[in-house]
């Protein structure tokens, strides 16, 4: 496009005033073949707004706007037409460059339009109202701060109370082996309940052996002992160290004699010791042993005389379990 007739056609828009100065208008923008490199509606509006210093295209303006770039030999061509609400056109120009670079089409399409909606934009482009500087914010008035006393410190927390641990109630049960009671070892049983805490523990006891015999003098003696007593242990751990009261009777025979049976009382005092292994959380397995002191004994005699009397010392051995009852 040459100069004259580019600023003929400036004189030509600014004359013929076919738009409201500052009108927005609906925009219809098409790129035919080989028109590709023309703008498309985003580029085109960007470049009228930097002529005018506002947005020029709104979907609800009254006015319509019609752009069209299309390939024309070997050159292109562009096209602007404006209509009101009516659909009346108020103004419609023909532009077209040589060869296939769109620059100089472009910018002369931006200028017709920035020309169409508001005339005063031939004489330069547009600045944008400035924008007015915010003002400051306020400054709250200054309070003096009053001094506050300390808080005084949080109350320490108390120590919990040491649990006391349950008094359990439990059940013991063993088979024994004693020597020295009876004329020979013997075999029995001993089972007891009792109440127990960490540190100590009592039973009550009932043991019972079976009869042993023995061969003297000619003449064989047997005998068997029943009684029944009580034991307080202290703890420490699974080991226990106990005291043992029994009472009991031993009951012997003589074979081929006179008397034949003898029934009479003993009492057995002295320590034991014993370990308890745990097995769950309500049974153990035991194990103890009791050295016991005799104070009377009892003797057995015929018409020769005294045949046998058990002896001062004796002792047991025990293997058993332990059930606890929460």
């Amino acid at each position: 496009m040459r100069a004259p007739a580019y600023v003929l056609l400036v004189g030509a828009l600014l004359a013929s005033r076919v738009a409201v100065a500052g009108e927005r208008a609906r925009l219809d923008l098409s790129r035919g073949a080989g028109a590709e490199a023309c703008p498309d509606e985003r580029a085109l509006s960007d470049a009228v707004a930097a002529r005018l210093g506002y947005e020029p295209f709104a979907p609800d303006a009254d006015l319509r706007l019609t752009v069209r770039f299309r390939r024309d030999g070997t050159g292109l061509r562009g096209s602007v037409e404006i209509k009101n609400a009516d659909g009346d056109i108020k103004g419609e120009r023909a532009l077209t460059s040589r060869g296939d670079d769109c620059q100089e089409l472009a910018a002369a399409t931006s200028f017709t339009v920035s020309i169409l909606l508001d005339p005063r934009s031939g004489l330069g482009p547009r600045k944008p109202p400035p924008i007015p500087a915010p003002e400051p914010p306020a400054v709250p008035p200054t309070v003096p701060e009053v001094a506050r006393p300390p808080e005084p410190p949080p109350p320490a927390a108390e120590a919990p109370p040491p649990t006391k641990k349950r008094l359990r109630f439990r059940l013991v049960a063993a088979a024994t082996g004693s020597i020295g009671l009876l004329p020979s070892p013997s075999a029995g049983v001993l089972a007891g309940a009792g109440i127990a805490r960490e540190r100590w523990s009592a039973d009550l006891e009932l043991r019972a052996d079976a009869s042993a015999s023995k061969s003297l003098g000619g003449h064989t003696v047997s005998a068997s002992f029943l009684g029944g007593g009580v034991v307080p242990c202290a703890k420490w751990g699974p080991a226990r160290a106990c005291g043992v009261v029994q009472l009991g009777v031993i009951q012997a025979a003589v074979t081929d004699a006179s008397p034949e049976t003898r029934t009479s009382p003993v009492l057995l005092v002295g320590p034991r010791v014993g370990v308890s292994l745990p097995l769950t959380s309500w049974i153990a397995l035991d194990a103890h042993a009791d050295a016991l002191f005799a104070p009377t004994q009892v003797t057995v005699r015929v018409d020769t005389g005294s045949l046998w009397s058990n002896p001062v010392l004796s002792g047991l051995l025990g293997l058993g379990v332990i059930g606890s009852i929460p």
